[in-house]
């Protein structure tokens, strides 16, 4: 039995990292779809006014419950119509984005709001 493993091509981290990472999130796509929690979408409230300026398109959907097959067809569904995902918050919200930009074709950009250990994952 065989297994492939997805891994980041790039991770950057350290303080303010995030004003480092939007003109990379801009060269991966123009019209994003932005899926999160409510806090962690709020404490990433000045990247995504800073993606809002930057990109042609930027659509934000908050994310409650599970990463259920369910929740991960609701979001790919949406993300249909871009670029990439960019994935705020925890492992549930984080977890639903990454399958559901694997369904479309797309990329997914992650931003971990919490210290988890396969955070960058």
């Amino acid at each position: 039995m065989s297994t492939h493993l997805l891994s980041p091509v790039q991770t950057i981290t350290g303080k303010g990292a995030w004003r480092e990472s939007l003109p990379w999130i801009g060269e991966l796509g123009r019209r994003v779809f932005v899926l999160g929690g409510e806090r962690a979408l709020r404490a990433a409230a000045p990247v995504l006014e800073a993606l809002t300026v930057q990109l042609d398109s930027v659509c934000i959907k908050t994310f409650h419950g599970e990463c259920t097959d369910g929740s991960i067809d609701s979001a790919a569904q949406v993300a249909s119509d871009y670029d990439l995902i960019l994935a705020v918050g925890g492992g549930k919200a984080i977890d639903t984005a990454k399958a559901a930009a694997i369904l479309n074709g797309i990329p997914c950009v992650t931003l971990p709001t919490s210290p988890a250990t396969c955070a960058a994952y």
